[in-house]
């Protein structure tokens, strides 16, 4: 990207053209298109810290911590004596007691210091797989169906998929033989 403050920050293209949308690992955000610069050579795909980076926990009543994001998203569930719980972001919890591991005022992709913290506090805590959370990366960066994404809405995004996934199974189990409309508007017969 080429704007004032953040020349050269690497940032993953949703959309080319008026307006142009990036994803950083701040946020998602719209662009001038002349600020969106095509890298000479191929860099390495990241993922957002956003989207698995603990901004805090959650006590629950039993002592148990729920990692969430810094949208609030519930991300993991560390209970003693359990493996550690991967969580389904759109889950509520219920929970007594709120911490924030940064303040409101820092952020770990603009901080190295902060972002070290946080990878050791995740090593320290044996937490070495991603969140679900961070499974819904591919539909932020493809899914036209809303404009103006955030990170906000990745959560919601990635349980509409799964339940339509998971209906659209259930369907062929039950119809194996049924008729469907494809992208393109040509009927299948399975």
């Amino acid at each position: 990207m080429k704007t004032a403050g953040r020349n050269g920050e690497v940032v993953i293209l949703r959309n080319f053209g008026r307006p142009t949308e990036v994803i950083t690992h701040q946020a998602i955000m719209t662009i001038a298109d002349f600020e969106y610069v095509s890298p000479r050579a191929a860099r390495a795909f990241f993922l957002p810290m956003r989207l698995y980076l603990p901004y805090g926990y959650w006590t629950e009543a039993d002592g148990s911590r729920v990692l969430f994001s810094r949208d609030y998203k519930p991300m993991w569930r560390l209970r003693d004596g359990h493996p550690i719980e991967r969580l389904d972001p759109w889950l509520r919890i219920y929970f007594h007691q709120e911490t924030h591991l940064w303040p409101s005022n820092e952020a770990p992709w603009s901080s190295k210091e902060l972002k070290a913290f946080l990878d050791n506090y995740l090593i320290q805590n044996k937490i070495f797989l991603l969140p679900v959370l961070a499974d819904a990366l591919p539909l932020l960066v493809h899914d036209r169906s809303k404009s103006s994404l955030t990170f906000a809405d990745a959560a919601n995004l990635l349980k509409a998929h799964r339940f339509e996934r998971h209906f659209s199974s259930n369907i062929e189990r039950r119809h194996p033989h049924s008729h469907s409309i494809v992208p393109g508007g040509f009927e299948v017969t399975s």
